[in-house]
């Protein structure tokens, strides 16, 4: 025997007005949900406005890099063909930094311990910070050499769990090894 409750229709009516105020409440919060993704949308949006404006002006930037710089490139940071050092000293960090601080001196790359000179929209020079003489290409062939050894041996501790964390870059190993007889 199947026993079948009859609600009355005050009850009816309560239970349907709390599943409409439970759909609602979740329609709320759905509604909340769409309008915070609206608000990232938007701001992406004008990050990427942003930027393709960032990327326009570099696009426009005239900097031009003399032959000294190339030079001075080759010698104190690599030996590399002119069109390579030109196109490292013509990164677009470099240019943004000319885009926004003009003429002077300012670092080759963020953490870089070369800097770059700027006059009149061309790079002049090339300079190694922390030296009082630059390492010449069999010093720092030397130095590589050591600081290959000390990469690879940091390498292998960190894989095998004794490493104490990242290894230096080549330059940090070369400001701490370069020491000068002048």
């Amino acid at each position: 025997m199947k026993v079948v409750t009859v609600l009355a229709p005050q009850q009816m009516i309560s239970m349907k007005l709390e599943e409409l105020r439970d759909q609602r409440r979740k329609l709320n919060k759905k509604i909340k949900e769409l309008e915070e993704l609206k608000e990232k949308k938007e701001q992406l949006d004008r990050r990427i406005s942003e930027l393709q404006l960032h990327a326009d002006d570099l696009q426009l930037v005239e900097l031009k890099v003399s032959r000294h710089a190339i030079e001075r490139f080759k010698e104190r940071v690599a030996s590399v063909d002119d069109e390579r050092a030109r196109s490292i000293l013509l990164n677009d960090g470099t240019k943004l930094r000319y885009l926004t601080l003009g003429d002077g001196k300012y670092p080759l790359k963020v953490g870089s311990v070369v800097d770059i000179v700027v006059e009149k929209g061309t790079i002049v020079t090339v300079i190694s910070r922390g030296f009082k003489h630059s390492p010449g290409p069999e010093t720092k062939l030397a130095i590589l050499r050591k600081w290959v050894d000390y990469y690879v041996e940091s390498r292998i501790s960190n894989y095998n769990g004794q490493g104490s964390g990242e290894p230096m870059g080549f330059n940090d190993y070369l400001l701490k090894e370069y020491n000068p007889a002048i």
